[in-house]
């Protein structure tokens, strides 16, 4: 059996607030995580940089993302960043002019998780010679 392979997508995302008179930023940050960790995202982690009224701006979004054996950056990318486009969906955010794959492998990086690096030690002393 093959150890699952972890990959850590990160990504930066600019958002514009069109309901300023109920809407907060910060309220829907936090619903984007809670979203994602429904969604059984890992290590979510989001930073956001709120313009000065918090109504546009800019936020990084980091989460750590599993691959099965076989599967490509490219199939690893898109079920991630699906993941992260359902999660603003569910809190009635807007995605137009979403990336297509191609794109997104030029604005979204894709790193093997530290995750990965620690279960690949746990299972070095597991390697026998022949």
């Amino acid at each position: 059996m093959k150890t699952p392979k972890f990959y850590t997508l990160e990504a930066t995302f600019a958002y514009v607030a069109y309901e300023s008179d109920s809407y907060t930023m910060d309220a829907t940050l936090d619903q984007i995580v809670d979203h994602l960790l429904d969604l059984d995202a890992r290590d979510v982690s989001l930073v956001a940089d709120l313009g000065d009224d918090q109504s546009d701006g800019q936020f990084a979004l980091s989460l750590i993302v599993p691959s099965h054996p076989g599967e490509s950056i490219e199939t690893v990318l898109g079920r991630g960043m699906g993941t992260v486009r359902a999660a603003f969906h569910a809190c009635e955010a807007a995605t137009p002019g979403w990336p297509s794959l191609s794109e997104m492998l030029t604005y979204v990086s894709v790193q093997p998780s530290r995750e990965q690096v620690e279960i690949e030690d746990k299972h070095a002393g597991d390697l026998v010679d022949a």
